[in-house]
C-alpha cells in the first residue's frame, strides 16, 4: 500500500506516485490509481491488469457503479490550474519517458486531424520514430507537426515536467528546450516544397539552416499554432496519450493496429 504522503486526491480520485508497485480499486469512492509512467501489475478487485488501458478501463467500470464519483477526463486529466494542478508523476525533461509523450502528441494529433499512424517507436538510444500517412490535402501536416511540442506544454502547464535535478522548470527553460525539440518538427509545419536548385524551400517564411536548425523568429508561429489549435484539441484526450506514452515506453514499438486499439479504449 502506498504510503499516504504519496497520495494527492483530486474529485474523490486518490493518485500516488508511481515509484509505489501496485493499486487497488477499494471503492467507488477511494481509487488509488497507477501512474501510467510505470507500467506494474496492480489488482483491480479480483482481476491482475496488465495493461494501463485495460487498467483504466477497468476503473471506468468500478467507477460507473456510482456516477457520483465516476472517474471522468475533465476531473483528472483538464484540470490545469495552479490552484488545483494533476500530475499522475513527475517527468525528467530528456529522459525516455519524456521523448515517448512527445511521440504520442504526434501520435494523438493525427488521429484527430483525419491520418492514419503507421507505427510508432522509440529505440535504445531515445531515437523516436512515427510513420504517419497525411491526409490528401495534407492539412494534417501542422497539427501533427505541433502535436509533440503540444503534449510537453500539457505537461509542463500541469507541473509535471522537472530537470535533471527533479526541480520544476520555468517558463523561459521549458522554451529552450522545447523548441530544441522541435527542429525537426517545424520542417513538416514550415515546408511545402522540396528545395530548388540553389538549396532553398520555396514558399516559406523561414529556412533552415545548413546545421538543421531555425532562426529564432520561426518559434513564435509555431508555438502559437500549437497553443491555440493543438492544446486544446490534446487535452481532452490526455488519458490516451498517457496510455501511448506509456505502451512506447515500457513495451516497445507499437503498430498501427495497436496504437488504434489503445486509442478506441479511451473513447466514448
Amino acid at each position: 500500500m502506498a504510503n499516504k504522503r504519496h497520495l494527492r486526491t483530486y474529485s474523490n480520485v486518490k493518485l500516488f506516485d508511481p515509484s509505489k508497485p501496485s493499486a487497488q480499486v477499494r471503492d467507488v469512492t477511494k481509487v488509488e490509481v497507477m501512474a501510467l509512467g510505470q507500467v506494474h501489475e496492480p489488482i483491480v478487485g479480483t482481476q491482475r491488469v496488465t495493461s494501463c488501458k485495460k487498467f483504466h478501463s477497468l476503473l471506468r467500470l468500478k467507477s460507473s457503479e456510482n456516477r457520483k464519483h465516476s472517474i471522468c477526463h475533465s476531473k483528472v486529466t483538464m484540470a490545469h490550474t495552479k490552484s488545483n494542478p494533476v500530475a499522475f508523476m513527475s517527468i525528467p525533461v530528456g529522459s525516455r519517458l519524456f521523448i515517448c509523450f512527445h511521440e504520442a502528441g504526434h501520435i494523438a494529433s493525427a488521429i484527430l486531424a483525419g491520418a492514419t499512424v503507421n507505427s510508432s517507436s522509440v529505440d535504445t538510444g531515445g531515437n523516436p520514430s512515427t510513420r504517419v500517412k497525411h491526409t490528401q490535402d495534407f492539412s494534417s501536416k501542422k497539427p501533427v507537426a505541433c502535436g509533440g511540442y503540444a503534449v510537453e506544454r500539457i505537461l509542463f502547464d500541469t507541473f509535471r515536467l522537472v530537470d535533471d535535478m527533479g526541480k520544476s522548470l520555468s517558463l523561459p527553460a521549458f522554451e529552450l528546450q522545447a523548441m530544441a525539440n522541435a527542429q525537426l518538427d517545424k520542417l513538416p509545419f514550415y515546408l511545402t516544397k522540396p528545395a530548388d536548385a540553389s538549396g532553398r524551400y520555396p514558399d516559406t517564411p523561414f529556412q533552415p539552416h545548413a546545421d538543421g536548425t531555425w532562426p529564432p523568429e520561426s518559434d513564435s508561429p509555431f508555438t502559437a499554432y500549437a497553443l491555440e489549435n493543438v492544446v486544446p484539441m490534446l487535452s481532452p484526450h490526455f488519458l490516451a496519450i498517457e496510455c501511448l506514452a506509456s505502451e512506447l515506453c515500457n513495451r516497445g514499438p507499437l503498430d498501427g493496429e495497436g496504437i488504434l486499439q489503445i486509442w478506441g479504449d479511451f473513447q466514448p
